[in-house]
């Protein structure tokens, strides 16, 4: 599958998952001008089972993204074995990998492995908040049990941010490893 997308328009992510489970994304070049590959979970039913690998994705954007619209759980997720490359635009992408959970949702179970990247402004930008977005009180933000190793990234402009808003029952746990920048 080839997704070539408006390099000039606004709002055009190459892969929108949304509120769906038992995703398998393989072999796919996407290019865009806003994120590569997005999930995101404005339903009330937990988002699990997704596997996205050997995919090139080529943005000014964020190369894979868990997004900031996001209340229900997203869980067991997989990014593998892909490249994130920002050749044709200026400025590069602006993260490699973005996981951000600020409107109650917990992300957990994300394995990020084997991913080369070039010419991205920061590798991984990694968030935990709360916007209160949603109007309740009842929606904790919880990232946990994040792997993220054998990241390759070349040109790069800023370093890695992982950041977050935390209390009493807030979690934020990750696990890098072979970080090469």
């Amino acid at each position: 599958l080839i997704i070539h997308n408006n390099i000039r328009g606004g709002n055009v992510n190459g892969i929108d998952i949304v509120g769906t489970s038992n995703v398998n994304i393989n072999n796919v070049l996407v290019s865009t001008a806003d994120d590569g590959i997005v999930l995101k979970n404005p339903t009330s039913v937990p988002m699990s089972n997704i596997k996205i690998r050997n995919s090139r994705i080529s943005t000014t954007a964020n190369g894979f993204k868990i997004m900031t619209e996001t209340y229900s759980d997203i869980n067991d997720v997989s990014f593998t074995d892909s490249e994130i490359i920002t050749t044709e635009f200026f400025p590069g992408a602006i993260s490699g990998v973005a996981i951000e959970s600020v409107d109650g949702s917990h992300v957990s179970n994300i394995k990020v492995d084997n991913i080369m990247m070039n010419g991205v402004l920061g590798p991984l930008f990694i968030r935990l908040g709360n916007r209160n977005k949603y109007d309740t009180k009842d929606l904790m933000s919880r990232i946990d049990n994040i792997r993220i190793s054998n990241i390759y990234c070349y040109n790069c402009q800023l370093p890695s941010i992982i950041s977050g808003v935390m209390d009493k029952d807030s979690e934020l746990t990750i696990t890098l490893s072979l970080i090469h920048i």
